[in-house]
Formats: C-alpha cells, sequence, structure tokens
C-alpha cells in the first residue's frame, strides 16, 4: 500500500505526514474509525523518516502488506477466536460436576442452576474471553506502538520543500 502526502514537521527518525483521501479510503472497512479531518479529506500519519525528508517536501509512504495483514489479525480475528474459545470453554465446564456442586453449595441451588446451564455459562465465559481479548490488545498495541511496527515509511521523496498543503 502506498500513499502520497506531504511532511508536516519533523521529530526525530519520523515524520508526521498530510495525506489526501484516496480511493482505497472509499472500499476500506475501517474508515469510520480513521484518523480523518472533519471534511474527511486529509489525515495526519506518523511516519518512518529514514530518507531524513524536511518539512514541505512531498513523498511516498508504504505500508508493508504483512503488516496490514498482521495487524487485521490482531485487531480484527482475535476477539471472535477468544469469544468461540471462552463459549467452548463455558460448554465444557457445564458439564463438570464438581463446579455444579461447588456452586450449589456456594451460591444455592436456584442460581447454580442458571450459571451453570451449557448455555448461559457458555454466554458468560465467551463474553469474558471476548473482554480479556480487548484487554490484551489494547496492552499489547501501546507496546507496538513506541516501536513503530505498524507505522508506515516513507520510501521516496518526490519533491522539495513546497508550500503550506498537499494541493499545490
Amino acid at each position: 500500500m502506498e500513499e502520497q502526502g506531504v511532511i508536516k514537521e519533523v521529530e526525530d527518525f519520523r515524520a508526521l505526514v498530510e495525506v489526501k483521501r484516496s480511493a482505497l479510503c472509499d472500499g476500506c472497512q475501517a474508515k469510520g474509525v480513521c484518523h480523518l479531518s472533519p471534511d474527511e479529506g486529509i489525515r495526519l500519519v506518523w511516519a518512518e523518516n529514514s530518507l531524513s525528508a524536511k518539512a514541505g517536501e512531498r513523498v511516498v509512504l508504504s505500508l508493508d502488506d504483512l503488516r496490514v495483514l498482521k495487524g487485521s489479525f490482531i485487531f480484527y480475528l482475535t476477539p471472535v477466536f477468544s469469544l468461540f474459545l471462552g463459549a467452548g470453554l463455558g460448554k465444557c465446564l457445564s458439564k463438570m460436576k464438581i463446579m455444579v456442586t461447588t456452586t450449589e453449595k456456594i451460591l444455592g441451588s436456584v442460581l447454580a442452576k442458571f450459571l451453570t446451564s451449557a448455555d448461559n455459562l457458555s454466554i458468560m465465559v465467551g463474553i469474558m474471553f471476548l473482554v480479556f481479548s480487548f484487554f490484551g490488545i489494547w496492552i499489547y498495541s501501546r507496546g507496538v506502538s513506541g516501536r513503530g511496527e505498524f507505522r508506515p515509511r516513507i520510501i521516496r521523496i518526490l519533491s522539495a520543500p513546497s508550500g503550506p498543503g498537499i494541493d499545490e
């Protein structure tokens, strides 16, 4: 995936690049959570600046397809897998006699029957795993953001520093 933009500011080995919304954005499923400006025409992206590009230069950004696939897997499929794994585990737990008898001793017969029914326990454990997966993704994303693993990189400088915007 490649996009063109203009560097707005440079900070150490990364640059804030102003990128125009492209045709790729129209078909993207994540366009609702993308950091577009209010007019949805321009977005600001931090990119690795290994070419030492300067503010005002027009550049080409690239994000490796494998990184896009890895990010998609982590952020979209992990919660789904967690939900199904938790639901299956809940179903297995509902069949364990020791769990049912222990729950009856602690909570009473009526509440234990409700909580340990196969469907209810599957729902509760599935939702619990789903919540834990979101928490795990949040922790992972905080660590990854510092490393810049999913940050695009500048691969070409197209022009020398120019005026204020990308519409020139």
